[in-house]
């Protein structure tokens, strides 16, 4: 069933957070201030036992109250013998020491860079997670996105359910693992970003295809010259946010490597431990070292053939097939998106009539991403100053 859309364009309007999660699992410890402060403290701890006990032993009372009887030479006394010696210094400047490293070790952050550390604190405790409005308000989120792309209204549908799912029960917005399967250049991944902007949170995109197998997903250990943290996880700390979207392209190309000593990275191997929900709760990463809940991310891949796609990814997911979209559709999209970038009506005219003919010349089918071109284009030449 397609989502229905009202004959004018709703107003998606933002998101509330209303709820707040835990997603950096550090080892919660009291917070112990300054290296020089905590010096500083016990020097005037130590001090103060030590100027007590004098008086003590000389009137048999505390300082506090020898000092209001006494005669100032006798409490200037006092003060010089209980005065810090260099092996006390020492002694506290080691113990302060003792004490930091120790701390930083049982919050398991003794590895990390002051910058790293900074990173981590600022999505420490809890964070924002987005929460549906109301079901009604999903209802307009899908009629958006079914009036922009009609012809995706298969993951569209998923979208819009899973969506209303989320308003109905309270929960954090969140897409179970989502394959949307189709020929290239339909707006695939477009409809899945566009989906994160309507409902307001963070995306990232990566690609199966390219770069290094896995290393973009959960990222690279130390101990390598490119060391990094996956971008899930750089995606969850820049946006203080726990259910952004991950969009993977071209999961039906997902390629393996091996190192020069034999290891192999699989991109698969990588995925499975954060698609699986138990393991995604506690999910720890090569690089900080530290657990992150990664449960409430949601899944998008898309891909061209979704029978290539490995089979116990696959099993993980909901499976929607698109199809390629008609010349009509395309003209509509060129026209709806070129008054979006405000070409003149003379550059969109030209654009119709070249997608009429163009199907012809190039023998093959024209896609959304010819149509976007032939757009980029127009609106280069329409900004050029214009010689006389």
């Amino acid at each position: 069933m397609e989502p229905q859309h009202p004959s004018s364009p709703a107003r998606t309007g933002r998101r509330r957070i209303v709820k707040r999660l835990k997603v950096i699992q550090l080892i919660e410890q009291k917070e112990i201030g300054d290296p020089e402060k905590v010096r500083r403290r016990l020097r005037d701890f130590l001090f103060d036992r030590r100027i007590d006990r004098l008086a003590r032993a000389a009137h048999g009372k505390r300082f506090s109250e020898v000092s209001t009887v006494a005669n100032g030479d006798e409490i200037a006394r006092l003060e010089h013998e209980a005065l810090l010696k260099r092996v006390d210094e020492e002694r506290i400047r080691a113990r302060v020491e003792k004490l930091f490293s120790r701390r930083a070790a049982a919050s398991a952050t003794s590895h990390l860079s002051k910058t790293e550390i900074t990173k981590l604190q600022a999505a420490r405790g809890d964070i924002p997670v987005a929460v549906a409005k109301s079901e009604a308000w999903a209802d307009e989120v899908a009629a958006r996105l079914h009036q922009e792309a009609p012809w995706l209204a298969s993951a569209t549908e998923v979208l819009w359910h899973s969506l209303r799912r989320s308003a109905r029960l309270g929960e954090p917005i969140k897409i179970s693992p989502l394959i949307i399967n189709g020929p290239p250049g339909v707006g695939k991944t477009r409809l899945a970003k566009r989906f994160a902007e309507l409902v307001s949170v963070p995306s990232v995109g990566l690609d199966a295809s390219t770069g290094s197998p896995g290393f973009s997903i959960v990222g690279l250990e130390r101990g390598w010259g490119s060391a990094q943290p996956g971008r899930p996880v750089e995606m969850i700390l820049e946006s203080r946010m726990a259910n952004g979207i991950v969009v993977v392209d071209e999961i039906c190309k997902a390629k393996s490597a091996e190192s020069k000593k034999g290891t192999a990275f699989s991109f698969y191997d990588a995925l499975l431990s954060l698609l699986e929900p138990e393991s995604a709760r506690r999910w720890e990463c090569p690089f900080y070292r530290v657990s992150f809940d990664m449960s409430h991310l949601s899944w998008i891949f898309t891909s061209n053939d979704v029978d290539l796609v490995q089979p116990t990814v696959k099993s993980r997911c909901t499976v929607v097939h698109v199809r390629a979209l008609t010349p009509l559709e395309l003209q509509d999209f060129a026209i709806r998106r070129g008054r979006e970038l405000s070409l003149s009506d003379a550059s969109i005219e030209a654009i119709i009539v070249a997608l009429i003919h163009a199907q012809d010349r190039l023998n093959r089918r024209i896609s959304l991403r010819d149509v976007s071109r032939m757009l980029a284009r127009a609106q280069d030449l329409e900004s050029r100053p214009i010689f006389q």
